[in-house]
């Protein structure tokens, strides 16, 4: 039973039974009235190793081809996002190769090297992040904007013409968690069992959580995908970013190793 149960951020009712359990047995253990943060958390995320199979978390991304997912899965930055970098500036969108390969050089890549982001909260992602779904992969945007201090034009716009708008629900295994994501992942439940008193309800409250996973995700954690109507963009002071569904689909043809945007 534990391997098809899935915790999910936004129906308590798949994971608050199991915080309240866990602090009312920690509790007792240790004869404590009131149990230290660490040790209620600790509680927490041993008893969810017991009794989920997965988590469902969100990815948000621009891309062409939305299929690649279904056949590679998420792979980790590395390398490819370089080789992606110089396609979609240098030849779909005309920075000169001098430019480009300066900004390449002066940008910080290494910071998001070996990692994917999912979120535990869509709601939050497109609050708060959506410029990974108007614009695409970071790396791309960090290297423009490199470029536009090196004297090259701004083709952060143009970016929004490239792919499709695209967030993606996801049943991730527990175990591909390390332990550290695990226990955030405690804390935050720790946080709204607090935050309401210990009362369950219906849906939880908006939760800005990254969980950062070191690994290759395959496709089998694909539980379906949409393409939001409506993203706040923060590069453009929070104004609603809308997308049509008409978008720029040339480049279907291009392939990569890598999924991550």
């Amino acid at each position: 039973m534990k391997r098809h149960r899935v915790l999910i951020w936004r129906d308590p009712a798949t994971w608050f039974p199991i915080v309240r359990r866990a602090l009312l047995g920690e509790k007792r253990r240790r004869n404590l009235e009131r149990l230290p943060r660490a040790y209620a958390v600790d509680a927490i995320a041993d008893a969810l190793s017991r009794s989920i199979g997965a988590v469902r978390l969100f990815h948000g991304c621009r891309p062409e081809d939305v299929s690649q997912y279904y056949s590679l899965g998420f792979i980790r930055h590395a390398d490819h996002i370089v080789d992606r970098a110089r396609h979609v500036l240098g030849v779909r969108l005309g920075l000169s190769g001098e430019i480009l390969e300066r900004a390449i050089a002066d940008t910080q890549l290494d910071l998001d090297r070996d990692r994917i982001f999912f979120v535990l909260d869509d709601r939050a992602l497109l609050r708060y992040a959506g410029h990974y779904l108007i614009y695409g992969s970071e790396s791309i945007m960090a290297i423009a904007a490199t470029a536009i201090r090196l004297g090259g034009p701004n083709l952060q716009p143009r970016l929004r013409n490239i792919g499709i708008p695209t967030l993606f629900t996801c049943d991730v295994p527990w175990t591909l968690l390390d332990n550290a994501r695990q226990s955030e992942i405690a804390d935050t439940l720790y946080d709204e069992h607090r935050v309401t008193r210990g009362r369950q309800k219906s849906e939880s409250g908006l939760r800005d959580h990254t969980v950062i996973l070191r690994c290759d995700v395959p496709a089998s954690v694909i539980v379906s995908h949409h393409h939001p109507p409506s993203i706040a963009d923060w590069h453009e002071s929070g104004r609603p970013y809308v997308f049509s569904g008409k978008s720029d689909l040339t480049f279907r043809r291009w392939r990569d190793s890598g999924m991550t945007e």
